[in-house]
Parts: C-alpha cells; structure tokens; sequence
C-alpha cells in the first residue's frame, strides 16, 4: 500500500516520496479572487487563528482536551454546541489524511462522519464571511478523494460549519461542485 506523507511546515502531501499538490493549492485562484484585497498581515493573523481554533477541536474530539487560548474559547463553544444540537451524529475521523487514488492530489479532511442519513464531511471555518461557492469546490473534492480510497463508504452530503468569536455557529449544506475543482485541477496542471 502506498504510503502518504505530509509535512505540516511546508502543507505538502508525498505519496511514495513524489509531491501531490494539495486541494488549497488546486483551488487557489478562486481563494485568490476572494482574499485578493486583503491585507497580508491580517490573513496571516487569521490563518493562526484559525490553525489554532482547528488545533483545539482536534485536540478535544481525540484526547478530551478542555484548555484553550483565551481568543479562540467562543469558536470552541459555537462547536461544542454543533454537537450538542447533533447528538446522532458520530464522529468517525477528525483531521483526516488521505489522497485521491485517481487524480493525484491530497487533503487533509477537518471531519467526517456517521449520520441517520449515511457518512457526511464537514469542514470548519472561522470566517466571518461566507463564501459557499469556493467552499463547496474544495469540499466536493474530499468527498471525490474520499470514496476513491473507500469505494463502498459513500458520502451522502457535504457541509461547511462555520463557526463564530461569539459561541454561535451555522451549518451550511453545499451542492456538488466537482465540475469545477475539475476545471481548477486541469489548470493547476496545465504547462504554460
């Protein structure tokens, strides 16, 4: 079986040792198109915020962990109430590794799991804007890596849980939208 790497410091997927781009550097242009207008210092503060809000719900899903930084305790709350208003969904994973068997890129799936309605992915975000279009382009494309390593696990929807400073959160369920990381990955590869 082929072995997946991935080296957090760089956000590189290695299968076997050969490179695999990533769903986010697949995708690009369409984050480029949305954060294209903001600063550079205040995504970068949003991104460490965010790594660490992922960091803590990692953390508490698999160890129990119930200590966070002081500035992220809201958004563990917003989640910590998903679960609550979702008792029968199960969580099967959390921060799931994986790659697409066909196509040749990687990911790393922030949750998937178990629900009255069959296996769901669910991604977090702490944004305060919502952008489902590009959201459920990247999503479509962990369900598709997803069931190309497990054929017979099929997912039947896909969210987005954002999650917000003040406890409170919304679920939003995305369309398909597989066509178009199609279209992203064919770029990504395309020699210029």
């Amino acid at each position: 079986m082929p072995e997946l790497k991935f080296i957090e410091k760089n956000h590189q997927y290695f299968l076997d040792g050969f490179p695999l781009p990533s769903v986010s550097e697949i995708i690009k242009p369409l984050h480029d198109k949305i954060y294209k207008n903001i600063n550079e210092s205040m995504l970068e503060i949003a991104s460490d915020k965010g790594t660490r809000v992922h960091r803590a719900i990692e953390f508490m899903s698999k160890y129990n962990l119930n200590k966070f930084d002081e500035d992220i305790i809201g958004y563990v709350d917003a989640y910590k109430r998903f679960r609550i208003d979702n008792p029968t969904w199960k969580l099967l994973y959390s921060e799931f590794r994986t790659y697409n068997k066909a196509l040749l890129y990687g990911m790393t799936i922030d949750e998937i799991y178990q629900t009255e309605k069959g296996i769901v992915i669910c991604d977090l975000k702490t944004t305060s804007n919502a952008h489902l279009g590009s959201w459920s382009v990247q999503l479509s494309a962990y369900k598709a890596g997803f069931e190309s390593q497990y054929p017979n696990k099929k997912v039947t929807d896909i969210y987005i849980l954002q999650i917000f400073k003040d406890g409170k959160y919304l679920l939003h369920r995305l369309k398909d939208n597989f066509l178009v990381f199609l279209s992203c990955l064919e770029i990504y590869r395309f020699e210029v």
